[in-house]
């Protein structure tokens, strides 16, 4: 359970030095956007994908998006009812990002 938990964090630590990454190039706000939706979708298996291109699109307000982003990152991880299937929903995430980085994922 440590050695999980040391995961976890490392992949926090991860979204944190991305974020910081894209900032850099694009601005806290667009970053925020672009990180917080890309861990969205992968939480949510890809399955309501419209809602981080409305928001990319029509400039919704990044509020109602962070909101969207923190119940569907709680509703994946609560429908992986077991520990392999919430850790598949983090290094997906991961995953998903470093596909957007390189511009073969949902953001690129």
């Amino acid at each position: 359970m440590i050695v999980i938990k040391k995961i976890l964090l490392g992949l926090l630590v991860l979204l944190v030095i991305l974020i910081g990454l894209f900032s850099i190039e694009y601005g806290l706000k667009d970053s925020l956007i672009y990180v917080f939706f890309t861990l969205y979708v992968a939480a949510t298996d890809g399955t309501l994908i419209g809602i981080p291109l409305l928001i990319s699109i029509y400039k919704i307000p990044m509020i109602v998006g962070i909101a969207v982003l923190v119940i569907a990152v709680i509703a994946g991880l609560i429908k992986h009812k077991t520990l392999a299937g919430q850790l598949s929903v983090i290094f997906g995430i991961v995953a998903w990002l470093f596909l957007g980085i390189i511009g073969l994922g949902h953001g690129g």
